[in-house]
């Protein structure tokens, strides 16, 4: 079993009522779309790297973009560790600490129940975003309001293990990754603060 850190701010107003839910996400819709093998079959950090390159690389002006459905802005590319852990790192069992955002003031920790899979295979097909809107997924994409995609391409079955905590750690969680190093006090926190 190991312990992880990760952020759901992408997409936030959908992400966390997914959350809410019991899912963690992870964005980059449009790998989901192009590589639907990458949750079935491993690819080396080196791979996932030039996929992403390929994948929302601007031809003309070697930039990346974000394009998807007639929609193009220019978009920053995750870590690459960060996608790597959440497709191949994330096993059934693991436990997760999830921040609050944007305040980072509380986490919650969680249990990963199932393997992680496309968006397209969420569950759930109607919902409502942080702000009322319709959400539903359509032609393999989570949209608002029937129309604007949601950059969300990958969804984990979570299970919340403890009530919201105040947020302790602050210094050590500066962005997704590993905390093996502290998984006695993730323990810790577990017995202290169950649901």
């Amino acid at each position: 079993m190991d312990y992880w850190y990760h952020r759901i701010s992408h997409c936030s107003e959908v992400s966390y009522p997914l959350f809410d839910m019991d899912y963690l996400t992870f964005g980059l819709s449009e790998m989901a779309l192009q590589y639907p093998k990458i949750v079935t079959e491993n690819f080396s950090k080196t791979e996932l790297r030039l996929m992403l390159e390929y994948t929302y690389r601007d031809r003309h002006t070697k930039k990346l973009f974000e394009k998807c459905k007639g929609v193009l802005k220019a978009r920053t590319v995750p870590p690459i560790s960060s996608f790597f852990n959440f497709i191949y790192e994330f096993k059934v069992g693991d436990k997760v600490m999830v921040p609050s955002y944007p305040e980072n003031e509380y986490f919650v920790i969680c249990e990963i129940l199932e393997k992680v899979d496309l968006i397209k295979n969420l569950p759930i097909k109607n919902f409502a975003d942080t702000k009322g809107n319709e959400i539903t997924l359509e032609d393999d994409l989570l949209r608002r309001n029937y129309r604007e995609f949601i950059d969300l391409g990958f969804f984990v079955k979570v299970k919340k293990l403890t009530k919201p905590i105040d947020g302790v750690l602050k210094g050590l969680l500066a962005k997704s990754g590993s905390l093996n190093k502290v998984g006695d006090q993730i323990e810790e926190f577990i017995q202290k603060n169950p649901i």
